[in-house]
């Protein structure tokens, strides 16, 4: 789960959601998440190595998808998590920070 740990490759997972399964271009990334290419491609590479993405190369470009499973792994992941637990109610004390988020934001 530390793959997910991080804010700008919990917005690529959302992105990738968006697209219900049909691959996204590295170069979509940047502009949504307003990072420079290689920082993109360092996030997308850790999501990729823990097993969330799935990398596919079409010519000289690479194309992101959802890892099949992905998100039972991640659902598995987060009900087991001590830190939603501590929430009790599954409510946050900071409830901005836990939102769906869109490429206008």
């Amino acid at each position: 789960m530390k793959a997910l740990a991080d804010r700008h490759r919990l917005r690529i997972v959302n992105m990738l959601l968006r697209a219900e399964g049909e691959a996204i271009c590295v170069c979509e990334f940047e502009p949504f998440l307003d990072l420079s290419q290689g920082t993109v491609s360092h996030h997308l590479k850790v999501l990729v190595e823990a097993g969330l993405v799935e990398r596919e190369t079409r010519g000289t470009r690479s194309y992101f998808s959802l890892a099949p499973g992905a998100l039972r792994f991640g659902a598995r992941g987060l009900r087991s998590s001590p830190r939603l637990d501590a929430l009790g109610s599954g409510r946050s004390q900071y409830p901005d920070r836990i939102q769906c988020l869109s490429p206008e934001q």
